[in-house]
């Protein structure tokens, strides 16, 4: 079970470098599809698989042997880890939070700023941790994600 989640939190944590970069970029985040941000090279599926493929491609793009960014890798083994040691605590609210978290401090660590509604809902986040309200806490990022894709503050 904990190789499952690890892995499910993997995939998250290369989600979340995904959004980062497009919300950047201003990008939609379905299309185009994965690609090198330097030759803007379709990025096939078999390179998409989170951790692995950053290791088995030595941190490079397959075609233009430009460096990939460390943030996606790094978010991917942080991810995994915190999701497969405290789903054992049983803490959704918990998990949600330090993904909303991760997703902060890339936009930060990308863009040297810090929206001012991430900023809002994340303590809005920590506040509902103690109401274990679940189905709130992803409406209220799912509102988020939304407000950034329409103009964040």
């Amino acid at each position: 079970m904990l190789i499952f989640n690890f892995i499910i939190g993997s995939c998250f944590g290369s989600f979340i470098s995904l959004l980062c970069f497009r919300f950047i970029n201003k990008e939609s985040i379905v299309f185009p599809g994965s690609h090198c941000e330097k030759c803007y090279h379709q990025i096939p599926p078999y390179d998409l698989i989170p951790i692995l493929s950053f290791i088995t491609l030595k941190g490079k793009c397959r075609y233009c042997h430009q460096k990939i960014s460390k943030v996606s890798f790094t978010n991917e083994i942080f991810l995994g880890f915190v999701t497969a040691v405290h789903s054992t605590f049983n803490h959704p609210v918990f998990i949600l939070i330090i993904f909303f978290l991760t997703f902060l401090s890339t936009w930060d660590m990308l863009k040297n700023e810090m929206p001012l509604s991430g900023l809002i809902l994340f303590a809005a986040l920590c506040l509902l941790n103690n109401s274990h309200d679940l189905k709130f806490t992803i409406l209220l990022c799912g509102i988020y994600i939304i407000w950034q894709l329409l103009g964040p503050v």
